[in-house]
């Protein structure tokens, strides 16, 4: 997301607020590689109508007047909203325990990235367990510690 507003500031010195809506709306209908889905569709169960899909969409309701009273009738029946409401619910529930299983194995992923790059090891705790803390000694202004030189961490036991 930086990078894309970065680049619309370093391209349009003058005038890059013009170009902010149709950055969003890139940023919000990319496909996210950690949930699978784009933000528009998690938030809107469907994928987003482009300007011109839309506009071939309105000059064809155009065409014919009784369409547009019939569409106007549909729109605000009361079954065609819980009809809609319904099926928002079923994709929503269908489609958050993909998401969640998505961000768990992409944080999973990560975790082992950063285990191998950093040659750390894997280790949980749980309430309870004695741990080693590292605490730093407070250093007068010779770097000395109660008289003597530290050069080494004070490591003290909790738990």
């Amino acid at each position: 997301m930086f990078s894309t507003l970065r680049k619309i500031v370093d391209d349009n010195d003058e005038d890059w607020d013009e170009y902010t809506d149709g950055a969003l709306f890139a940023i919000n209908t990319n496909r996210s590689n950690i949930t699978k889905f784009s933000p528009f569709y998690l938030m809107y169960g469907r994928h987003p109508r482009l300007p011109l899909e839309v506009q071939k969409y309105v000059e064809h309701v155009d065409s014919d007047p009784g369409e547009i009273e019939k569409l106007a009738r549909e729109l605000t029946s009361e079954d065609v909203l819980q009809e809609h409401v319904q099926k928002m619910t079923a994709t929503r529930d269908a489609l958050f325990p993909k998401v969640q299983g998505n961000i768990e194995a992409a944080q999973e992923k990560q975790k082992k990235q950063f285990l191998k790059r950093k040659g750390g090891f894997d280790c949980t705790f749980q309430n309870g367990d004695a741990v080693l803390t590292l605490q730093h000694a407070p250093k007068d202004k010779k770097g000395a510690q109660n008289g003597r030189p530290v050069d080494w961490p004070i490591y003290h036991r909790r738990g």
